[in-house]
């Protein structure tokens, strides 16, 4: 399970992806999303979005120790993984979604006006990909998760909050004086200038 710490955001579920996960998805992704964010370039992050399920593919078929068809048609390849490979078919529509979306630009063929949802949409959707690949696939890695997992927080009761500020008062007083903060400091400089004779 991905437990209470799973990223929510595209942004937060890209920047978090572990280093298990290859290298260059991570890159590519990075650079998509920043394209889209400060440019808005929906069809050129569409079309660039085939490339790189053309290059899952490759990873899919050789973790499974299979040959990638002759053809480069993306329909083919994963039509080829379905019946070949044992590819799901919940997983095959999402890369099917990206063939269409990133084709029927190039094509003049897109029946509505395509936009950052939609790319973000394929985003998560390749996204999703990559983690039944990590995560689910029999020929995957098998990782528990394909996020870094954020530090976990630290929960203290009242009563160790009032400690830790009656340690911190406690603290503060003895430098209230500069004879105190000499007499603080003391034991530290015997010890370094002990140091420095020996």
């Amino acid at each position: 399970m991905e437990g209470i710490c799973l990223p929510k955001k595209l942004n937060e579920r890209i920047f978090s992806l572990r280093n298990e996960v290859n290298e260059d998805i991570r890159e590519c992704l990075l650079r998509l999303l920043e394209t889209l964010r400060t440019h808005g370039f929906v069809e050129q992050v569409l079309s660039t979005m085939i490339r790189l399920v053309l290059d899952f593919m490759k990873l899919l078929f050789h973790s499974a120790d299979k040959s990638m068809p002759n053809s480069q048609n993306l329909y083919d390849c994963i039509d080829h993984a379905v019946k070949e490979i044992g590819l799901p078919e919940e997983i095959a529509s999402y890369l099917q979604m990206t063939r269409v979306l990133g084709n029927n630009p190039s094509k003049g063929a897109e029946k509505i006006k395509l936009t950052i949802d939609d790319a973000e949409i394929v985003l998560s959707a390749f996204i999703r990909v990559i983690k039944w690949f990590y995560c689910e696939s029999p020929n995957g890695s098998k990782l528990k998760s394909i996020y870094e997992q954020p530090q976990e927080r630290i929960i203290l009761s009242s009563e160790k909050i009032d400690q830790i500020y009656h340690e911190i008062v406690k603290a503060e007083s003895l430098f209230e004086t500069p004879e105190n903060l000499s007499s603080a400091c003391a034991p530290r400089t015997q010890a370094f200038s002990t140091a420095r004779k020996n």
